[in-house]
C-alpha cells in the first residue's frame, strides 16, 4: 500500500499565500497610516519665541518686546501673563503700564502696546509687537530707571509667560521670556 503525501494541494497553497499577503498588507497600511498622521501633526506645530529689540536712532531710542511664532503651523495661547513682583497681571501691557507705572506716559516719548488675550491665535511667520517704547536718549536712564529696566542688561524686570498649543491641542507648551524655551506641559 502506497503512503499519499501531505503536501497541501496547490490551491490550498494558493489560497494561504492570499491569506499572509493580505495580512502583511493590512500591518502595512495601518504602519503608514501611523506615520502619515504623525507627519500631518508635525506639519502644524508652532514654535513660539520671544524676541527683543533695542534701536539707537539719535535722538531717539527704541525697545520692543516681540512674540514670534517660527513653527509651521498657527499657535493657540492659553494664559498669558505678565510676573512682576511676585504677582501675575493680564498679558495687558496699556493696563499694565497705566497700573504700575503712570508715568510712563509722561517720561517716555511713545508707549505701543498690544493684548494678547486667552484663545488667541497665532499664524506661522506672525510677529506680535507686545510692547514698545521711543524715548529721548537724554531721558533714557530716567525712563528706563522709572520702568525698573536693569541698568546693565538694559531689559525690564518683569517676565512674560504663556501656554500654547498646536491646533490639534493634543500637546501643550510653556513659554517665557526669561528662559525663552518652550518646555512640554503634562
Amino acid at each position: 500500500m502506497k503512503q499519499e503525501s501531505k503536501i497541501p494541494k496547490t490551491d490550498r497553497l494558493i489560497g494561504l499565500s492570499a491569506m499572509i499577503i493580505s495580512l502583511l498588507t493590512l500591518i502595512i497600511f495601518i504602519y503608514q497610516t501611523h506615520l502619515i498622521r504623525q507627519q500631518a501633526r508635525l506639519s502644524v506645530e508652532p514654535r513660539l519665541q520671544f524676541s527683543t529689540d533695542k534701536l539707537n536712532n539719535y535722538p531717539f531710542k527704541t525697545f520692543r518686546q516681540i512674540l514670534i511664532n517660527k513653527g509651521l503651523g498657527p499657535a493657540i495661547i492659553y494664559d498669558p501673563k505678565i510676573i512682576y513682583q511676585n504677582k501675575n497681571y493680564d498679558l495687558d501691557f496699556a493696563k499694565f503700564t497705566k497700573d504700575k507705572f503712570p508715568e510712563s506716559y509722561v517720561l517716555c516719548y511713545t508707549i505701543q502696546t498690544y493684548r494678547l488675550g486667552e484663545g488667541h491665535y497665532m499664524l506661522p511667520k506672525d510677529t506680535v509687537v507686545l510692547f514698545r517704547y521711543t524715548v529721548q536718549l537724554e531721558r533714557d536712564p530716567e525712563c528706563s530707571e522709572y520702568l525698573n529696566f536693569d541698568t546693565k542688561t538694559e531689559d525690564p524686570r518683569w517676565d512674560i509667560e504663556l501656554t500654547y498649543s498646536s491646533i490639534y491641542k493634543d500637546v501643550k507648551w510653556r513659554l517665557n521670556l526669561s528662559d525663552n524655551t518652550p518646555i512640554v506641559v503634562k
